[in-house]
């Protein structure tokens, strides 16, 4: 599932970021603009409490200049969206159906 696909990449790139490598925020930026992107572009498929985060301010934070990871990655409003995408991801798993 794309969802999933790109939480775990926004995860790993956030981890990635915090340990200073390299490509890590160009990547991050990426990842956080196709999940804007997603939310934008089917805003039946995703549920309000995930298009009702902040996630452009998000995205404003890591396409500044000066932007510090870990003033980014610990603010209100990026661990607010990162909780919303991981209940949203958390939902589509309890949906889907039990395997044999």
């Amino acid at each position: 599932d794309v969802v999933v696909r790109l939480i775990k990449q926004w995860q790993s790139l956030e981890e990635a970021w915090l340990l200073d490598a390299d490509g890590a925020l160009p990547a991050l930026r990426q990842t956080l603009s196709l999940l804007l992107t997603l939310a934008d572009n089917y805003p039946g498929a995703v549920p309000d409490f995930v298009r009702d985060c902040p996630l452009p301010e998000v995205a404003s934070a890591l396409a500044a200049a000066d932007a510090k990871s870990a003033d980014v990655c610990f603010s209100p409003v990026w661990l607010q969206c990162k909780l919303a995408f991981t209940q949203w991801v958390f939902a589509l798993w309890m949906a889907a159906p039990a395997m044999p």
